[in-house]
């Protein structure tokens, strides 16, 4: 399979969201680092579901997890000492990193939405770490999206999506830098459209890459198992920006958690090598 690097993908997204992250200097960031990106929906699971999808975790030995839906108390108490979360979850949202590797600078969350789809508020997480062997900076971002197909009187559709979309690409511009790349990851539900509706398309027209799909470009399958209501499909993702970065691995796990026995989601997994422009 042919692979080539994201970076010549990438060169727009440096001029459209230029800006450097709060009280944090460019200056500060290092040269290169591998990381392991994992985007995780854990469907609220607890209990023994809950121990597969830690022995999962474990075993995948993430740098990051942008989770969503987490009962995050309940899955820190199985997991290693080292993983710990960015802040206390909103509306499920969070990020969980190994302390042990990353140092977190900074974090915040934005409301994307209230309601929209009678779950409750969708928010956009952002946290910004140094690698503490080698200074090298990373933004990461965690979301969720409201659900486009609860119910046809709900405000939730793929135009309020774009509107999520439009408040998040905000928000990132205000805390980018050429010199710190960016992960945004999560649960968008695109139901309409999946990969090919509106949402996906604006944020790669923006000069973002779709991870698993810049390095597999045959797989068709689902990141949602799916359920009664809503189909199964692809509608978690993980998006890189950068100037330079090299996808060394990306893939959807569909083997490691037996269908009944963790979340409705698979884990999406990316590993990734970013290197300081100079």
């Amino acid at each position: 399979m042919s692979r080539r690097p994201v970076s010549r993908l990438l060169l727009p997204i440096v001029a459209v969201l230029g800006c450097s992250a709060p009280a944090i200097s460019d200056e500060d960031c290092g040269e290169s680092v591998i990381l392991r990106m994992m985007s995780y929906n854990l469907a609220n699971e607890q209990g023994e579901k809950l121990d597969v999808i830690a022995a999962h975790i474990i075993n995948t030995d993430p740098d990051f997890i942008a989770v969503q839906e987490c009962a995050c108390t309940e899955l820190l108490d199985r997991l290693p000492d080292k993983y710990q979360i960015t802040e206390d979850p909103q509306s499920g949202v969070t990020i969980v990193y190994n302390q042990d590797v990353w140092l977190k600078l900074n974090t915040d969350f934005v409301t994307l939405g209230q309601n929209d789809d009678g779950w409750g508020d969708r928010v956009l997480h952002w946290a910004r770490f140094s690698h503490r062997d080698t200074g090298h900076c990373v933004n990461v971002y965690s979301t969720h999206f409201c659900v486009p197909i609860r119910n046809t009187d709900d405000q939730c559709d793929e135009a309020k999506q774009l509107s999520y979309l439009d408040k998040s690409l905000d928000f990132i511009q205000q805390r980018q830098s050429p010199m710190a790349p960016s992960l945004f990851a999560g649960d968008f539900n695109v139901f309409v459209g999946f990969e090919d509706g509106e949402v996906v398309r604006s944020l790669k027209a923006e000069g973002f890459v779709d991870t698993l799909r810049e390095f597999d470009a045959t797989d068709q399958g689902p990141t949602f198992r799916g359920n009664s209501w809503a189909p199964a499909g692809r509608i978690d993702y993980i998006f890189a920006t950068s100037p330079s970065v090299d996808l060394l691995d990306g893939y959807v796990d569909r083997e490691s958690v037996p269908d009944g026995q963790g979340s409705d989601h698979f884990a999406l997994i990316s590993t990734l090598r970013f290197s300081l422009p100079r």
